[in-house]
């Protein structure tokens, strides 16, 4: 039987603890000035993303992990851990020194919601994850960012609930509540639902059907409750058609060589519509910005074909290169040349 949305907002209500509300939490190096409220985007459409009253080419970069699995634990490899805090902050000062002002952040890396006694279904979030939400988002007031917060890493980490109709319909409504307690932040771009979800469809984790019906629910969740944009990163550009009409906002498809036919480097977005049957706007939401470990074209001529091509942005792996297995980096020079070329890169206040 599915979880009454009321009551289970109500539960959360209680659970939470007054210094996990937005902004509340006392920071460990600084205290900036609360943000501003934001109302729901309209719906995003063509080659940019309106947020704060302007059209933006979303220009910045995937952190996308300090601690795999624990920057938004709650336990002493969070945000909040004041040794990690600084450390973040030194390495989101960079970026945005650069003119980045998008990161892409992953949350759920190892599932940190809630279990129902008994039994599998999801029945709330570890309030913990709050503390150290906060402290990502007094850094993105600090440096003007804008987080695109990747909810999971891809849907092997949550199978069982998204191959059981009754717990995926649960899954959305249990992050109903988590979504509403950061309504309003302009910090948060975006809750993007799955990362590579193709994945766990190829090996047959989960069927595509039912990861389609969870990105559905979460899309529909995220705009009940929240002022963000409802997005998902697919593997590859040639699989963008396989999420329209579910309610997103924006796909984000990655882009690695020997990795799918379609290549923003070769092809724009609208002609990625035309061949994929996807009709909404298209970033690439991972991709090689340097010109040793990837190959030709370089890192400045890639981000200018995303941005010539009619999609909406792009972000390259990773700014922690040291913690990711690829060792793909970012070329910051590149990025900075970037930056002076365009007026529209953000967003940014």
């Amino acid at each position: 039987m599915l979880i009454n949305l009321f009551i289970l907002a109500t539960m959360m209500a209680v659970l939470l603890p007054a210094s996990s509300l937005p902004g509340s939490s006392p920071s460990p190096t600084d205290s900036p000035a609360p943000f501003p409220s934001v109302s729901s985007p309209p719906p995003p459409s063509g080659r940019r993303i309106a947020w704060l009253g302007k059209q933006w080419f979303l220009f910045g970069a995937n952190l996308a992990w300090h601690n795999y699995g624990g920057d938004f634990s709650g336990t002493s490899k969070g945000v909040s851990n004041p040794t990690n805090y600084n450390v973040i902050d030194a390495r989101l000062r960079r970026a945005a020194a650069t003119g980045m002002h998008t990161i892409r952040w992953w949350v759920f890396a190892q599932n940190h919601i809630l279990m129902k006694d008994g039994s599998s279904a999801p029945i709330g979030i570890n309030t913990a994850v709050y503390t150290d939400l906060d402290a990502a988002l007094r850094l993105a007031r600090k440096y003007d960012l804008y987080y695109v917060f990747d909810l999971f890493r891809n849907p092997e980490d949550i199978k069982n609930w998204v191959n059981d109709s009754t717990q995926r319909a649960q899954l959305a409504q249990v992050l109903g509540p988590f979504f509403a307690h950061y309504s309003g932040n302009p910090h948060i771009l975006s809750w993007e639902i799955f990362n590579e979800p193709e994945y766990s469809i190829w090996d047959n984790s989960v069927s595509n059907g039912a990861a389609q019906d969870t990105v559905r629910q979460v899309a529909a969740s995220i705009h009940a409750n929240s002022t963000a944009y409802a997005s998902t990163g697919s593997v590859e550009l040639d699989w963008a058609g396989n999420w329209t009409g579910l309610g997103l906002d924006f796909v984000t498809p990655h882009r690695y060589l020997h990795v799918g036919n379609y290549s923003p480097w070769t092809m724009t977005a609208s002609q990625i519509h035309a061949v994929t049957h996807s009709n909404y706007p298209l970033g690439i939401g991972e991709f090689v910005a340097n010109s040793v470990t990837e190959g030709p074209p370089d890192a400045l001529t890639r981000w200018e074909d995303i941005y010539n091509g009619g999609y909406i942005g792009g972000w390259p792996w990773t700014l922690w290169p040291d913690t990711t297995a690829d060792r793909n980096y970012v070329d910051f020079g590149a990025a900075k040349t970037f930056s002076r070329m365009h007026s529209d890169l953000g967003p940014r206040q």
